[in-house]
């Protein structure tokens, strides 16, 4: 069972854990409003690590045309896992993605463990994770089954906050396909990108191949396809994440 926590996370985003309100927008027991405390925001049916996120971004949860994410994602059913075991979706996004002019590549991404019970919100968490390195030299597309990818990165993960537990890796790839075979923009308008993900082991193999880890924006500083730098995005494919 995952515990509750408050959770301060450096630029962009801070999170802070509040606890499902019932439909009076009190939360303690004796009755208190407790609408107020911003410990617990009313959220209405927006899952409150959601709601600080959008918040975060600058947007409403409680308004329609900012709280989209609240309901296109699965958080209140649990998932099963190969063998029918239940278990816990992830949802995984990275808004500060960074890489220079010389290939050097940053981020911090966030790792969304729902347990699926709508009624006990207070046991679900997010992790903070940190990423530093650079344009592999060794690896390529094919061995990620992505030949058409045209950015491929070496990096060191950094566990900056693990409120799951999970065993992250330290080692991994990311390969990104954010080019059209004419070498525009996937899309002029969201400059869509696909990021393909895999750990490796000293001896430079690489495992735990996930081809469709994440979808998300590719935004070079000129607005010219296929120069650097430029800044990264990233969100999960669909709306029932992954299941750990």
């Amino acid at each position: 069972m995952r515990t509750s926590f408050l959770i301060t996370a450096v630029v962009p985003l801070l999170f802070a854990l509040g606890c499902k309100p019932d439909e009076t927008g009190t939360s303690g027991t004796d009755g208190t409003d407790e609408t107020d405390d911003t410990n617990n925001p009313a959220y209405g049916d927006c899952h409150p690590l959601l709601a600080e996120y959008l918040i975060a971004q600058g947007k409403d949860p409680l308004d329609s045309a900012d709280n989209s994410l609240c309901f296109t994602l699965n958080v209140n059913e649990p998932c099963t896992r190969r063998g029918g075991r239940e278990g816990t979706r992830v949802f995984r996004f990275m808004d500060d993605g960074r890489v220079t002019a010389d290939g050097k590549f940053t981020g911090t991404e966030y790792w969304f463990w729902f347990e699926g019970d709508p009624d006990n919100w207070d046991q679900d968490v997010v992790d903070t994770l940190t990423y530093e390195g650079a344009a592999s030299e060794r690896f390529t597309g094919s061995q990620l089954t992505c030949s058409q990818c045209e950015e491929i990165y070496e990096v060191t993960r950094t566990v900056v906050e693990n409120n799951s537990g999970t065993p992250y890796a330290t080692d991994v790839v990311f390969a990104l396909d954010n080019l059209n075979p004419n070498g525009g923009f996937q899309d002029d308008t969201k400059r869509n990108m696909f990021v393909f993900y895999g750990r490796y082991n000293r001896q430079g193999e690489i495992n735990d191949l996930d081809t469709d880890y994440a979808k998300g924006q590719y935004t070079p500083d000129s607005m010219v396809p296929g120069t650097l730098p430029a800044s990264y995005t990233w969100f999960p494919q669909g709306g029932e994440g992954k299941c750990y």
